[in-house]
């Protein structure tokens, strides 16, 4: 476990310093003259050790002529050493042990010397403003959400002063990463043991979740309300995640909390968690697994998919701005139905496709959608976005992409008509058209140039790709 000093004055750490210095001194002296002894006694061991030896080594005969006296005090040799090498065993073990237990406590007095002595240094005169402020440069750029095991953690674990500005820096704890495939039934907001009335009261009371610091609860108490950006990855493997999941409950309890959402998972994850209220959410972002649309795997995304009309309730998404899925499949109907409960959405890009030959949700046609301003939508051989052009008014768009996924499925039929249809019935003050393998060649391109100009007066920006 790391040292944490408390909040020391300059004068209080300089003497801190002085004691610090004169014990590891006294430490030093004693681990020399411990040192000197077991070198001693090593020697002492060694010499005895080697007379003994000599005394056991049988002499050739011719040898013994003229030491007959010598040889009759090698019994007594062999006896004195098997008296003395056990005392001396023991002396040098006491001496070892006493080195060990001295150079450890040295060790430690001079790492907290070393911390004291840091409070000298130039950082630790740095305002704790600025200080703050450095702070905020050790988390990812972007939304780039950091796990728990990364910053800021860390930044608790320097000193006292360092732990009470981050945990009094909001901004540092306004981000985090989590997978649902954790241990976590710590994270479960409701007791689901007769042993968890302690973790309960924990989990309830955000003071004492600050001691869990492995918590996102924690995460979301010491965020004191600011724009909160979570990130919730499903692991393919993780499949208990379910309605029983602790995991799941967790997240439906904290949800009203979040402004930004990124959910990495599978079809039936994102539809399993979009229906907790989520009434501060500003940036939703679905980032599913990796269909080629022409793989029949993309059938189970069909029926994983499908946010039922019931989990919807009014104002469920009222202060969403963005909405991305344009990583994953979905449903143009399902789509709809977001459209639908995000009535201050600005920017939408999607992935979107219809399920032919199935009961598919009903669609009614000419909603208008005044707040968005930016479409992007990327699609498959079918012309499923003239059925969402069909479908809304959009007086507002100021930006409009058409991106057809199958390069081998180029020409849209219709398109030219379609899109004026769509001009006409929402005159909006498109800024910016861009079309990818829409049109066939470069003559029925070059043609679509020159009706969506006629269209849209306003354009500013047109982009028409044949591949």
């Amino acid at each position: 476990m790391p040292i944490i000093l408390a909040n020391t004055d300059e004068p209080t750490a300089r003497k801190k310093v002085q004691s610090l210095k004169s014990t590891i001194a006294t430490i030093d002296v004693d681990i020399k003259r411990y040192h000197n002894e077991a070198i001693s006694i090593r020697a002492q061991r060694d010499k005895l050790v080697l007379r003994a030896s000599e005394a056991r080594r049988p002499a050739h005969p011719s040898k013994l002529i003229g030491l007959i006296p010598s040889c009759l005090r090698w019994p007594r040799l062999r006896l004195t050493a098997e008296l003395q090498l056990p005392v001396l065993d023991r002396e040098l073990e006491h001496a070892e042990r006493k080195l060990f237990k001295l150079r450890r406590e040295r060790n430690a007095l001079e790492r907290l010397l070393h911390m004291y002595e840091a409070t000298f240094a130039p950082i630790a005169k740095v305002p704790p403003e600025i200080l703050q402020i450095i702070f905020l440069f050790t988390i990812p750029s972007g939304h780039s959400a950091p796990s728990i095991s990364q910053t800021p953690i860390s930044l608790t674990l320097v000193c006292h002063k360092w732990r009470m500005l981050a945990l009094d820096t909001p901004a540092l704890w306004a981000a985090i990463s989590t997978s649902s495939d954790w241990p976590l039934r710590a994270f479960s907001p409701i007791p689901i043991s007769p042993y968890s009335s302690e973790l309960y009261q924990t989990l309830r009371n955000p003071s004492l979740s600050i001691a869990r610091s492995n918590q996102p609860l924690a995460w979301l108490h010491r965020a004191r309300g600011l724009p909160f950006w979570m990130e919730i990855v499903i692991p393919r493997h993780d499949l208990w995640f379910g309605p029983q999941d602790p995991y799941r409950t967790w997240v439906l309890q904290t949800s009203s909390e979040w402004s930004h959402l990124r959910i990495l998972g599978r079809a039936s994850h994102m539809a399993a968690l979009l229906i907790a209220p989520f009434p501060k959410l500003e940036t939703l972002e679905l980032v599913g697994e990796s269909y080629d649309y022409l793989s029949r795997g993309l059938v189970h995304a069909y029926d994983d998919f499908n946010l039922n009309p019931h989990h919807f309730h009014r104002d469920k998404w009222t202060a969403l701005t963005i909405f991305d899925a344009s990583v994953t499949w979905i449903m143009v109907e399902q789509l709809v139905r977001i459209l639908k409960h995000a009535p201050v959405l600005q920017v939408c890009r999607a992935q979107i496709f219809i399920r032919y030959g199935r009961d598919t949700l009903h669609i009614r046609p000419r909603v208008a959608y005044p707040s968005l301003l930016s479409l992007e939508l990327k699609f498959g051989p079918e012309l499923v976005w003239k059925t969402l052009l069909d479908h809304c008014i959009l007086p507002s768009l100021t930006s409009l992409h058409l991106l057809n996924l199958c390069s081998n499925s180029i020409c849209c039929p219709g398109a030219d008509r379609d899109i004026a249809d769509f001009g006409q019935r929402s005159r909006c003050p498109l800024r910016a058209f861009r079309a990818v393998r829409v049109w066939k060649n470069e003559n029925r391109a070059a043609a679509a140039v020159q009706n969506i100009c006629l269209t849209f007066p306003t354009l500013k920006e047109v982009d028409i790709r044949t591949s």
